[in-house]
């Protein structure tokens, strides 16, 4: 939002960590549609530079202790992400990109899995959770 306003004079209608929104309406030129668009395109090249192309997926199956709607009425504590091998999952647990969850509410949180938030993270990808943060912490269930 700070690059819009400061760098191309553009104001956006909200925005926040993993969004922005800019509104347009019947009276707005193509001349500003198209400055706009050009600002958004330069933005992502430059956030593009120096890094990888997005991290690769691993399919993996999950032991699910409980499921998702079950999960999330559990109380649940923050722990130290390495204590968490082996105990059940109380959060979404993603990266983006691309935003598919690597674990979700009920799921056996495995070493498997961690070394694969790790290797997203390294290549780039934001980890993003429910509760905790994902790069140190992690929700489990009580």
């Amino acid at each position: 939002m700070r690059i819009l306003r400061e760098q191309y004079g553009i104001e956006l209608e909200m925005a926040y960590n993993h969004y922005a929104l800019a509104m347009t309406g019947l009276f707005d030129s193509e001349k500003n549609l198209s400055r706009l668009a050009n600002a958004l395109i330069e933005i992502d090249r430059l956030c593009q530079k120096g890094r990888n192309s997005s991290p690769k997926m691993t399919v993996m199956q999950h032991e699910s202790n409980y499921s998702v709607s079950q999960a999330v009425k559990f109380p649940y504590k923050v722990v130290c992400i390495s204590e968490a091998i082996g105990k059940v999952s109380a959060e979404y647990i993603w990266a983006y990109p691309p935003g598919i969850p690597y674990i979700v509410p009920g799921e056996k949180i495995s070493e498997a899995v961690l070394t694969e938030i790790r290797y997203a993270e390294e290549k780039g990808a934001q980890i993003i959770s429910d509760y905790s943060d994902a790069q140190l912490t992690i929700a489990i269930i009580k």
